[in-house]
């Protein structure tokens, strides 16, 4: 096994294409660059004819036998939830890597529960890669490879889910090799599982907050334009984006100086501190379900008339509520669950954006597509300026390293772990863990447009906020006034966008656009209306069981689960509702005719089934079917429906890739 040729190649191959395995492999490159003298490690066999490697002392598998102890790791510490994260502390020789992705393929486990392999110690990772051929598992969707600690930090603080958790898998000889390596790591990743479980309560209810708040746009959404209609009108335009951090006031007079010669956007946050000062943004980007209603709380309803609103499908409708100049509209990554029903109203495939999690990533996105390639991020500090943390004079309370902001007209109460990030001018800064989360995916951009070939320039403005690697730093003043004074030129914005509007409306007018959305909501209307009927039936054989002594149970309880998968089923793969309304919630555990022991058990267990059921039958009624009638209802209410036949959304996938030149993998 040692004296084959080196797999090195071939592993590093095998794995995805994502930026954290690039930053892998330009890892082991430096490492082999740097020609160190090659580690002796001790290889023996196992009391049953496997091998352990002797690392710093200790036998990182068990001398008792590697595979069983590997197998017996997985067996009882795997864990299946959608977004779980299963943390392999070491690859050793790989039987940890190997027996997770076996158990992955023979549960069918989501590729959203990620399998993180951490090994930090280049020298046994750069050993074991090129001697043990170990693409067949390293190939795997789920799984990242890890050598940075900064890098396992991220990807844990981006894919960890409250509730789902993350389970550390490590075998106790890696353990002692490594404990003081590793230990400060887990106490890490354990502390930040713990803070995303205090904020529970906001998290688990997003899926389900997004989705209504999708359902209520419906009827607005519909006079919207897609944003990609506009792709490439900003070309050879500056694009000045505003965050709203502590800095984004600091060079007013600049900014006021080349307003016309540049294209201004910013998160609705920044909105008010610019209005303050005389200046309103030309596009305002929303994704949120919360924001406009906060953040807008004391604007004047006609204080934005000449702005242009960029929008997310599920955007706090009350942005709809003050005068704005026109709306457009972009598609989400993490909203495919009802994407699909925007490509049926266009009749394309719309680009979805990638976000990063954060507004601020969306807007850098949407301005790439509308052309701009010469990019200023003002008001971006992503760290606090003392206690400071918006430029509307927002503070937050500090109290064992956490980061505590209360709720108040512009901010909901949320608690974050504070982190040290590298500062504008090279000191240290605080910031909070989803700051730091978003500093990273700014870091990924220059990676990003090399990488697809754009020639892209990049500064950052935001004065004393945080350094982002790969930007240039500079002061607004010195940006605009020498740094790009010879590409700023007088932007004519409001003619452009009317003539693409009316072009785009003679293509998309709004009859046909009412009217494919009317059928298409008709449609999963008939679905809603299947599914509940087949829940409804679920309820009547529970309150039957309630009735019938034991004996005479096997039956009616047959029935019942027969009925309860059919619902389960339909509920799971229906595309709107199975990763936001309820699809989570099928984890119901039907113990009644498995565990229970006793008929009081069973009695019990059944009124918890009954219990459950019933209130989820009465939500999909109550929160989708009765608000897809209203839709259709609101749709009738604006003017004519045209008759048609609507294509599934299989077909409208095939309809084919729009040519926007958004940024991939965000």
């Amino acid at each position: 096994m040692f004296n084959a040729p080196s797999f090195l190649q071939q592993n590093l191959a095998a794995l995805s294409s994502c930026p954290e395995h690039d930053t892998l492999k330009d890892q082991l490159q430096q490492y082999i660059a740097e020609a160190l003298p090659a580690p002796q490690y001790d290889l023996q066999e196992t009391h049953v004819g496997d091998l352990t490697l002797w690392h710093k002392g200790f036998a990182i598998h068990a001398i008792s036998g590697a595979v069983a102890e590997a197998q017996a790791l997985v067996a009882q510490q795997v864990l299946t939830a959608q977004h779980a994260i299963n943390c392999i502390l070491g690859l050793g020789l790989g039987y940890t890597t190997q027996a997770i992705v076996e158990q992955y393929a023979t549960q069918c486990l989501p590729n959203t529960a990620f399998i993180i392999v951490y090994e930090p110690d280049l020298a046994l990772l750069h050993f074991i890669l090129s001697n043990i051929n170990l693409s067949h598992y390293l190939k795997h969707p789920a799984l990242r490879l890890l050598s940075s600690p900064e890098l396992l930090y991220t990807f844990v603080e981006s894919h960890l889910v409250a509730g789902d958790g993350i389970s550390f898998i490590a075998t106790e000889g890696y353990l002692k090799a490594e404990a003081t390596t590793l230990q400060p790591v887990i106490e890490k990743l354990s502390k930040h599982a713990i803070n995303t479980l205090r904020n529970a309560e906001l998290l688990s209810n997003r899926g389900k907050l997004w989705a209504t708040q999708f359902l209520q746009n419906l009827s607005k959404l519909v006079t919207l334009l897609p944003i990609n209609a506009v792709q490439d009108c900003l070309t050879g335009k500056v694009g000045v984006l505003c965050g709203a951090g502590p800095s984004l006031l600091d060079d007013v007079e600049t900014l006021k100086q080349q307003r016309d010669n540049i294209v201004l956007f910013a998160v609705t946050g920044a909105v008010a501190p610019l209005l303050n000062v005389g200046i309103v943004p030309d596009f305002i980007v929303s994704m949120d379900y919360i924001g406009p209603s906060k953040h807008f709380k004391n604007i004047p309803k006609d204080a934005l008339k000449t702005a242009n609103f960029v929008m997310g499908p599920s955007a706090e409708g009350a942005l709809f509520q003050w005068e704005h100049r026109s709306s457009w509209l972009g598609t989400l990554h993490f909203n495919e669950q009802f994407s699909y029903l925007l490509d049926t109203m266009y009749g394309e495939k719309l680009p979805r954006y990638h976000t990063g999690g954060t507004v601020s990533i969306f807007m850098l996105q949407v301005a790439f597509d509308l052309g701009i390639r010469d990019f200023v991020l003002l008001g971006q500090d992503m760290a606090l300026r003392g206690n400071q943390v918006y430029a509307d004079g927002t503070n937050v309370n500090f109290n064992n390293n956490m980061a505590s902001l209360p709720e108040t007209d512009h901010t909901v109460a949320r608690c974050m772990e504070l982190e040290t990030v590298k500062g504008w001018h090279g000191e240290e800064l605080v910031t909070q863990s989803d700051y730091a989360h978003f500093l990273y995916h700014y870091t990924r951009i220059p990676h990003l447009v090399a990488k697809e070939g754009h020639t892209v320039q990049l500064f950052n403005a935001s004065v004393g906020g945080a350094y982002i690697e790969g930007w240039v730093h500079a002061p607004l003043a010195q940006v605009l006034n020498h740094e790009l004074q010879a590409l700023l030129t007088p932007v004519v914005l409001t003619k452009t966008l009317t003539t693409i509007e009316k072009r785009t409306r003679k293509q998309l007018p709004l009859t046909l656009v009412r009217s494919r959305l009317f059928h298409a909501l008709h449609q999963e209307e008939q679905a809603v209306r299947e599914l509940l009927k087949i829940g409804q039936k679920s309820i009547k054989y529970l309150e039957k069981l309630q009735t019938l002594p034991l004996k005479r149970w096997q039956a009616t309880s047959k029935a019942y689960s027969d009925s309860f998968n059919q619902f389960s089923i339909q509920l799971e793969e229906h595309p709107f509702l199975r990763d936001t309304f309820y699809g989570e919630q099928l984890s119901i555990y039907q113990s009644y005719n498995k565990q229970a022991t006793t008929e009081a058990h069973h009695r019990a267990n059944i009124q918890i089934d009954l219990t459950y059921l019933t209130s989820l039958v009465t939500q999909l009624e109550a929160n989708v079917l009765n608000v897809l009638v209203e839709i259709q209802q609101a749709l009738l209410a604006q003017g004519t429906i045209e008759p048609m036949a609507i294509e599934s959304s299989s077909v409208v996938d095939r309809i084919g890739q729009h040519s926007a030149k958004v940024l991939p993998n965000i």
